[in-house]
């Protein structure tokens, strides 16, 4: 059995801002935002200030074109290390909701990327209230997440708040949580941990 550790790219990985709206499903359909992947931390944000609706999406893309082509993913996890500068708010009782990320490009983030991810949930929720602060925490990939692991390229994930995903718009202000991005540093980088396994020559198993 193997291990592999990689860690989000810092051009693509940050957070896309919908642009603040008194319609939530302008905001919430609208196919393009403000992208920032050059920030030391990601703003995730699902509320409602005044009478305007704030949503804002992050983006991970992590390199996994060095997993084995014969490799048999047996689990993989996901770890997000919440920042201590700007502490969690729940006032909505959300959570944290992993999807696959389909942005452009995993070396880069770009305004249209808002919209670019597709819905299946790869990871139980973590309710906010649940994060740990100043700490990694942790997204263990269910069999929809382990499936969808690029070996020839990059792996990419879209964390939203619930409310967004769930199509339940907010009403009160400031449900938010910064994680830190690869710009941070090597200590809090977003990391993929993928363990797997590799077939070996005449029916035995070839553990590395």
């Amino acid at each position: 059995m193997a291990t592999l550790t990689v860690y989000s790219n810092t051009g693509g990985d940050g957070e896309v801002d919908g642009t603040a709206s008194t319609s939530w499903s302008t905001i919430r359909d609208a196919t393009t935002g403000t992208a920032n992947s050059s920030n030391t931390e990601a703003n995730l944000t699902c509320s409602k200030d005044g009478s305007n609706y704030n949503i804002t999406r992050l983006f991970f893309p992590f390199d996994t074109s060095s997993l084995p082509a014969g490799a048999t993913i047996t689990a993989a996890t996901l770890s997000l290390y919440e920042s201590i500068v700007n502490t969690v708010s729940h006032a909505e009782n959300q959570s944290i909701v992993i999807v696959e990320s389909t942005q452009a490009a995993g070396d880069a983030l770009v305004n249209n990327d808002y919209d670019n991810f597709n819905t299946t949930e790869l990871a139980t929720r973590l309710a906010l209230a649940d994060v740990i602060v100043d700490d990694y925490n942790d997204f263990a990939l269910n069999a929809a997440g382990l499936a969808m692991i690029n070996k020839t390229g990059y792996t990419k994930f879209c964390v939203r708040l619930s409310k967004d995903f769930d199509n339940s718009a907010p009403t009160t202000s400031w449900d938010t949580i910064y994680f830190h991005t690869a710009d941070k540093g090597t200590t809090y980088r977003p990391r993929l941990v993928i363990t797997y396994t590799l077939a070996g020559v005449g029916g035995y198993a070839f553990f590395m």
